[in-house]
């Protein structure tokens, strides 16, 4: 081997080292879970509770989360991701006031800082607060500190602004691990994510959403929505709002929280 083939050798090591190096500190291979993405297109999540698989020896093998409600009750749970705002928001709260709905709404530490009367408000009319964590991110790709940071962050401008202890979680994105949901766990948290998504933040017109949650929706199923975010386009969602509860509601069903829904804990009391 010559010179130069050795050099070309040393430096292949010590890539190969950082990125070993890089990836342990950030994303531990034993923790990978792959991102959950469309829930109600997942058979194994079809059931009250999801159960995913890990490879972790140090944690259980498979851990819950509660994407909808296996009963026969005809119930259904409206959930808000990513606010509050001080336009969407405002608007999907006068729907659900008008409707005379109780909804749940996982909510971001980063908004809540923007638009505190707006939180007060989700809270003053009944309805129940999730953490979405601090900063609307994938908590897979940063250091566990962090992801405490972020989740008890947001727990204390909740805390400060309305004394409710959040009792549910739902991470960005769906995007999570199995660090995450120890991380959750250690905080006494339950992790809820949904079993309907219309996807409403891509900018879909109020009558697309209608017709994929009329398609997929049925009893004991929690929709996911969107209260801020998706880059302007949620004019479809406070549009299609209205119809989609008075269409369930014509058919005997009844819209309650996720606790509700779930009969879990919605607040910590310590």
């Amino acid at each position: 081997m010559n010179f130069y083939q050795v050099r070309l050798a040393g430096i292949a090591v010590i890539f190969f080292l950082l990125l070993s190096t890089t990836n342990l500190l950030f994303h531990s291979p034993e923790w990978d879970v792959p991102i959950l993405g469309d829930l109600e297109e997942n058979t194994a999540c079809k059931q009250s509770v999801c159960t995913i698989p890990t490879t972790s020896s140090k944690l259980p093998t498979t851990f819950p989360i509660y994407t909808r409600d296996s009963s026969e009750r005809k119930w259904i749970a409206l959930t808000f991701d990513d606010g509050p705002d001080d336009r969407f928001t405002p608007k999907i709260l006068n729907i659900l006031r008008r409707e005379k709905v109780q909804a749940t709404f996982f909510v971001s530490g980063k908004q809540i800082r923007k638009n505190p009367t707006v939180l007060k408000r989700i809270a003053r009319e009944g309805h129940l607060l999730g953490n979405h964590f601090e900063n609307h991110q994938d908590l897979r790709k940063i250091p566990t500190e962090a992801v405490i940071q972020e989740l008890r962050e947001t727990d204390r401008l909740v805390y400060e602004l309305t004394k409710k202890r959040m009792g549910l979680v739902r991470p960005p994105f769906g995007a999570m691990d199995t660090r995450i949901k120890q991380i959750a766990a250690n905080h006494g948290t339950k992790m809820v994510f949904w079993s309907v998504d219309p996807k409403d933040w891509t900018g879909r017109t109020s009558e697309q959403i209608i017709r994929d949650i009329k398609k997929k929706t049925r009893a004991g199923d929690i929709i996911l929505l969107h209260a801020a975010g998706g880059w302007d386009s949620l004019h479809g969602t406070v549009s299609a709002l209205p119809e989609i509860i008075r269409y369930y509601k014509n058919k005997g069903y009844r819209f309650v929280t996720v606790d509700q829904l779930l009969q879990i804990p919605g607040y910590l009391t310590k």
